[in-house]
């Protein structure tokens, strides 16, 4: 899984995330997902950040409780599920 998204990151210059997000990003979606016959997962966006990229979750009583900027969260996670769908659009997530 690492070369196949090195390689479509090292050919496409405009993706602005990195590899090691993109890896905590798939593999927390498909740690989610047991089942081939759904086409959609529900997500505690919260919790996703906090795997994804902790330091952008804030710690509110000790306990995480929201995502610092969730914008820039909100345009990484479009970006990372574009990333995806073209790689799988490419043959890469056969």
């Amino acid at each position: 899984m690492q070369a196949k998204i090195g390689c479509l990151l090292d050919n496409n210059p405009h993706i602005k995330l990195t590899s090691l997000l993109l890896r905590k990003y798939y593999l927390y979606l498909n740690s989610l997902n047991g089942s081939t016959d759904n086409s959609y997962i529900f997500v505690d966006a919260v919790d996703l950040w906090k795997h994804v990229s902790p330091p952008e979750v804030k710690l509110v009583g000790g306990k995480y409780k929201c995502i610092a900027n969730w914008e820039t969260a909100k345009a990484k996670l479009k970006s990372a599920h574009r990333f995806f769908h073209e790689l799988k659009s490419s043959g890469g997530l056969n």
